[in-house]
């Protein structure tokens, strides 16, 4: 169905073009039907849309990860007709922890999760299910990629993900703004001091 460079950094360096063509050139023949790139910030966003024609581009997204709709370029991305997939929706199973084992390098997150967490329980529902509801709430977004490290954790997402209702939550104010927080890429940047 898709083929995305894991990568879109390489689409931007030296051969780039080359490697645009390359996946253009299997869209053509048929082995995929769309092609795209998997991004992690509006920067690299707004360089894939000035210079590459793709078709689907995967971001991070995440109830407490909300950059790249604060920043319009979710809107951006549809208004161009492109498929948008979210990935990191748990931000790497942090979403599901219990503030109190977060490991020390990220204990700058606590109180965003003990507010996530304290939002879930008012809202009458699960970390979970508060994390997929704004998925489901974010209207541009057309698929969800999770993780998982056991079928009962793909079942209790599914079932939550395919449940009809979503939390009626402010997630706006669970929005974490401090970038590296919330890019799993730049945790080993992290300070608590």
């Amino acid at each position: 169905y898709g083929l995305l460079v894991h990568s879109c950094d390489d689409l931007f360096a030296p051969g780039g073009e080359r490697l645009i063509a390359s996946l253009e050139a299997i869209r053509q023949r048929g082995h995929a039907r769309k092609i795209g790139a998997s991004v992690y910030r509006a920067s690299q966003i707004d360089r894939l849309l000035d210079r590459f024609p793709v078709d689907i581009v995967q971001l991070p997204l995440n109830v407490l990860d909300q950059r790249l709709v604060l920043s319009g370029h979710l809107t951006a991305l549809k208004r161009a007709g492109i498929e948008i997939h979210a990935r990191s929706v748990f931000l790497q199973g942090l979403l599901l922890m219990a503030p109190a084992e977060l490991p020390e390098s990220l204990a700058p997150l606590r109180p965003a999760l003990e507010e996530l967490a304290r939002t879930a329980a008012a809202a009458g529902t699960t970390p979970v299910r508060l994390a997929l509801s704004f998925i489901r709430r974010t209207s541009e977004i057309d698929a969800c990629i999770v993780g998982v490290t056991s079928p009962g954790e793909l079942t209790e997402i599914v079932t939550c993900f395919n449940r009809s209702g979503d939390a009626d939550v402010d997630f706006s104010a669970l929005a974490v703004d401090d970038e590296t927080l919330v890019d799993p890429s730049r945790w080993r940047q992290v300070r608590t001091d």
